[in-house]
């Protein structure tokens, strides 16, 4: 998340130069938001299971219906640090990068949206901030990655 904010304000920051410098009209340039990085993935060559989460420290809480995710064979509730990170279980690196990142990138967005929306209604937390995939498990983190990766520090 860190890099991904650097890359965003260094090419922000580009932008705004070539604006001031190559046109003389202003307002006539537009910023081009930059291609989404992709998700973090960390250990793709490794697999897990949430009991792998439970002995580095997450406190799981309850099991969850994933009959909307696609490919995912469970999921979990839990937190760690006290703070809400949720696990899709897949079989594999490759379903957790393609349809997992997918749809934890939808509900990402979303939750983002949320926030703006409801940023003066003293909103409680309804969702999750951002995700990282770490072998074929799909974490989603309740404020940002780094208690996902705290967590995944302390995996085996």
């Amino acid at each position: 998340m860190r890099g991904r904010l650097l890359s965003i304000v260094s090419l922000s920051a580009a932008a705004l130069i070539a604006m001031a410098c190559g046109s003389d009209s202003v307002g006539s340039a537009q910023l081009v938001e930059p291609a989404d990085a992709g998700p973090i993935i960390v250990r793709a060559s490794d697999t897990f299971t949430v009991d792998s989460f439970v002995k580095a420290g997450w406190k799981k809480s309850r099991e969850q219906d994933v009959s909307s995710l696609e490919r995912a064979t469970s999921g979990w509730y839990g937190f760690f640090n006290k703070r809400d990170i949720e696990l899709w279980v897949y079989e594999t690196n490759e379903d957790a990068t393609s349809v997992g990142a997918q749809t934890a990138k939808a509900a990402t967005d979303k939750f983002a949206r949320g926030i703006k929306a409801f940023a003066n209604m003293g909103s409680h937390n309804f969702g999750y901030a951002d995700y990282i995939i770490v072998g074929n498990i799909v974490m989603l983190c309740e404020s940002d990655v780094a208690t996902c990766e705290a967590l995944v520090a302390q995996l085996d």
